[in-house]
């Protein structure tokens, strides 16, 4: 107790200000009394503080021991008790009681009750607490009971007031709901509910807790976790015998779940704990551990568990059986999940384990150590699995990876041999480069994926290819992905060495061909490609140069030299600006079109009939021109079919609508990557024969 006091004659009386009783600060503390013939009388006293106001009266016989107290509380703000605040937990109520006491020490006489209203804990709401007690013979009589949210619960017990505080108590419960109590342990990963009934008792003396006796006792057990409905066949029953809980038999059974269990477990020093559980298990309650988690299938285990409860010895086995787990932000489930793994003291070891995703077999092996918190040392071996990420992109890879660290500080390494790729045709290229310039969501400091450090090497087999209905390309990729789950970066290059692509019926054959990540923050890729279309009599060069982040850098540069507005219109409308007036002026004289009816009657021709083309024969480009400028300057609509035969073989064939006499035949036979020749017959019937050689220089 500690400070300012006032004393002051008179009446008598004394006052405490700004002091700390018991742990808890007084505002003011007064009292009003006397001594006189040996006794001690305080007519009343005040306590004022934070959480509200005591106030009491009593006496007190030197000689006879005799004491007579009142004591008396109203509308005091449980959470603003000091003690009650120190736990750390948020719990909140208004609190009443009323205490009266007389007798001697050795045989006092005691009759008083308190209650809680509107008691919280953690923000929830738990109803109401009450509690009565008084005494007689020596003994001390109590009867609780609470109506909390997720319980009722009701007391009824005695204590013998001298020697070792014999004592027997009763407590009976229902409607107890697991849920909730997990919710205010601060339990929010795993989901369960329930409506419990039972009762539990205790005897023995206080002042030897090792010698008390007591049994636990639910007629029923049934809960949902996860969404899987459990119940016990029977009942289950734990009793307390010198210092030892012994859990009889147990028999749960649910969907695809059946289990038994029974243990003991020691109260003293050594906390010694004997556990054997045995049966098969719904993988379903895994989804309690991870709301984005979608699981399946069943797993039987035979477990033992002996030694201290801080490290007990684990034996036994789990079994997998046509398991499934999938993660809601990973493009791959696990399917097929078969394997075993076995206990062997601090370690869970992988003894087999494979699963299928993505068409391909996944082998895992290694273990898990748990003695000191857990370390990871697992090795994922995959074969020709298919990765559909982002979305639109198929990629086939083999996997050679390898876990291994402490769950705070797990690295991910290993490497990614990329085998096959493909692009669909309906891919959004703008889209997919929003993402990769989109700032990407902060994980919280305390999240796993934050633990998970990369150093992943991601590679191509020697000349990879790719081909759809659009492009041919071949190339190499040697990435290192770094960085953590939570912030990945790519490091390395994708080179092109040679391919062609098909725009808007103009094709193009690419000459060079790099994409260069070298930012280690993020994933930030750099472009530099130029490629080459032949249109009418020019050659054209085109490139792409820059980072996702802002707009690209695109060159044009013609053979012969022509202004870059000219390239553009030519590899837009397949004719110079000049050209593109002349075709101007005859539309309006003919039928009447303005040049952009006919760029977007060409384009909508261009992709409904190469569209068309393209499932019936599964490759092939067709381009239509809706006036094209004829040999003898008259406007014509024009078709080119181009198809791809063999792997170095490309057939052309152009015709005008109005007339078959105009047709252009055209062959070109890539000798290799870097010559062709090229054999045409033009419109006018002449033949003639090329020669073409490029050399990339850089």
């Amino acid at each position: 107790m500690a400070g300012a006091l006032n004393v002051w004659g008179g009446s008598g009386g004394a006052q405490l200000n700004n002091a700390v009783v018991y742990g808890e600060p007084v505002t003011s503390l007064r009292a009003q009394g006397s001594i006189a013939n040996h006794a001690v009388n305080v007519s009343s006293f005040e306590a004022r503080g934070k959480a509200g106001t005591v106030s009491g009266s009593g006496s007190y016989a030197i000689e006879t021991r005799q004491f007579q107290a009142q004591i008396r509380g109203a509308g005091i703000d449980v959470s603003k008790i000091e003690r009650l605040r120190s736990t750390g937990e948020a719990i909140a109520g208004t609190l009443e009681f009323a205490v009266k006491a007389s007798g001697t020490r050795d045989d006092p006489l005691i009759d008083g009750h308190a209650s809680v209203a509107w008691l919280a804990v953690e923000g929830r709401d738990m109803g109401t607490l009450s509690l009565t007690a008084h005494t007689a013979d020596h003994a001390l009589r109590y009867d609780g009971s609470t109506t909390f949210e997720s319980a009722t619960v009701a007391v009824h017990g005695q204590t013998e007031l001298r020697g070792d505080y014999q004592t027997q108590a009763k407590l009976d419960f229902s409607h107890f709901d697991i849920g909730a109590i997990l919710k205010m342990t601060h339990v929010e990963s795993i989901s369960a509910q329930s409506s419990l009934s039972g009762g539990a008792e205790i005897a023995g003396p206080l002042a030897h807790p090792d010698q008390l006796r007591g049994d636990l006792r639910l007629p029923e057990m049934a809960v949902v976790i996860g969404g899987v409905h459990l119940k016990s066949d029977g009942g289950v029953h734990a009793a307390l015998d010198q210092a030892r809980v012994e859990l009889d038999s147990v028999h749960i059974v649910g969907e695809d779940t059946d289990l038994h269990a029974q243990g003991t477990l020691s109260l003293k020093e050594d906390r010694r704990l004997d556990l054997s559980a045995s049966g098969s298990v719904n993988l379903k309650l895994a989804e309690t551990l991870d709301h984005d988690l979608t699981a399946g299938g069943t797993s039987s285990f035979q477990v033992e568990a002996h030694g201290p409860l801080a490290n007990p010895g684990l034996r036994g086995r789990v079994e997998f059986q046509n398991g499934s787990l999938s993660l809601e932000d990973l493009p791959n489930g696990l399917s097929q999940l078969r394997g075993t793994l076995e206990f062997n003291q601090n370690r869970l070891e992988v003894k087999s384990l494979t699963a299928m995703t993505g068409g391909g077999q996944l082998s895992l092996g290694g273990y898990l150590a748990y003695q000191n918190g857990i370390y990871a040392d697992l090795t994922v071996t995959g074969k020709q699995i298919r990765i559909r990420y982002p979305q639109g992109v198929s990629s086939l890879a083999d996997a050679d990876l390898h876990l291994q660290g402490t769950q705070a500080s797990l690295q991910l390494s290993g490497n990614v041999l990329i085998t096959r790729f493909s692009v669909s045709p309906d891919l959004d290229i703008a889209a997919l480069a929003t993402q990769t310039t989109a700032v990407p969501t902060v994980a919280p400091p305390d999240a796993p994926s934050n633990h998970v450090r990369l150093n992943v090497r991601i590679q191509s087999s020697p000349q990879l290819n790719f081909q759809n209905a659009y492009a041919k390309l071949a190339g190499d990729v040697d990435l290192r992905l770094r960085g953590t789950l939570a912030t990945p970066s790519l490091l390395g290059r994708i080179s092109v060495t040679e391919g062609n692509a098909t725009i808007a019926g103009t094709r193009y054959e690419l000459q060079r061909g790099d994409i260069t990540f070298t930012n280690p923050v993020r994933i930030q890729p750099s472009i530099d490609l130029n490629a080459t279309a032949r249109v009418e009599d020019y050659d054209i060069t085109l490139g792409l140069h820059g980072t996702t982040d802002k707009p690209l850098s695109v060159t044009y540069r013609s053979d012969p030299p022509l202004p870059e507005a000219d390239v553009v219109a030519l590899l837009a409308l397949g004719r110079t600006q000049s050209e593109q007036g002349l075709y101007t002026q005859q539309q309006q004289q003919s039928i009447g079109l303005s040049p952009n009816t006919d760029v977007l009657l060409g384009g909508a021709l261009n992709a409904t009939v190469s569209s068309r083309v393209q499932k019936l024969f599964g490759a092939g480009s067709v381009k239509v021109d809706p006036s094209y400028l004829g040999a003898l300057g008259n406007s014509t609509t024009r078709i080119t079919v181009e198809e791809q035969v063999g792997k170095n073989v490309t057939l052309t064939y152009a015709t005008n609508v109005d007339t078959s006499a105009q047709q252009l035949l055209q062959a070109e036979v890539a000798i290799n990557r870097h010559v062709s020749i090229q054999v045409t017959r033009d419109e006018s019937g002449v033949f003639s024969m090329v020669v073409k050689a490029t050399r990339r220089y850089r």
